[in-house]
Formats: C-alpha cells, structure tokens, sequence
C-alpha cells in the first residue's frame, strides 16, 4: 500500500498548530475525522506521532523525524500555491514549474489541474526531474 498523502498532510498541519480542533476547522471537517485520520497513519507507520500534554499535542521522537521530512515539501507546497495565486492574475501568463519527481507525480498535477479549470489561459510548463512537459 502506498502512503496516504492526506494523512500526512493532516500530520503536517496537526504538527504545525498542535490542536487537533484547530486543523478540523481549517480543513472544514470534524475532529474526529482528523483524529480517524492520524491514527490510520500511525496504524501505517507502526508507531505513534503524537503524544497528549495539556491542553496540546507534543510530537513524539519519531513524529519529529517524520515531520522534519516532510515539512520542507509542505512548506514549497504553500509557498507554490501563493506563487500561483499570484501569477493568474496576469492574461496569459505562463507557469514554469521545476520539481523532484515524488511531488510532480503526486501534489502537482492535482493542483495544476485545479488551477487551470478556474484560469484555463494559464500555461503550465512543469520540469520533472530535468525532463519538460507542456501541460
């Protein structure tokens, strides 16, 4: 089976603001959907990420690892959408993408798809590992 990006991006953001409340209403859905959705991942992984204190949720030593992986790749995710966001406000503009394959097969074509359905002049030119595509 392979990883569920969605469980790791509920893991990302739960590990970003620590409150499990707080990511459901960013994501529009229940807590215990989050709460179903971290505890499948560490089913997955085989080892907890999360531990209670207080009133938050602390990392544990393997969750920080694990968040330390990917927070670079969510971190570009966010800062591409912005960069996106910001680019279709020009007529005709073209989006030239570069990315490692994982991404560009995984995160990318969803959202160039979503872009171009709400701005369809938009040109995409992604670069999978140093090999350009025209979308």
């Amino acid at each position: 089976m392979r990883i569920n990006l969605n469980q790791l991006a509920i893991f990302y953001l739960v590990g970003r603001h620590k409150k499990m409340a707080e990511v459901a209403k960013i994501l529009c859905v229940s807590t215990p959907a989050v709460t179903m959705q971290i505890k499948n991942l560490e089913c997955w992984l085989g080892f907890t990420v999360f531990y209670r204190e207080r009133n938050s949720l602390q990392l544990t030593e393997n969750g920080q690892a694990l968040y330390a992986a990917i927070e670079p790749l969510f971190c570009d995710l966010d800062a591409l959408e912005r960069y996106i966001l910001d680019l279709i406000q020009a007529e005709n503009a073209i989006l030239r993408l570069g990315t490692h394959h994982l991404p560009g097969i995984y995160f990318i074509p969803d959202l160039i798809s979503h872009v171009q359905t709400k701005y369809p002049k938009l040109k995409v030119q992604l670069e999978l590992d140093m090999e350009c595509r025209l979308l």
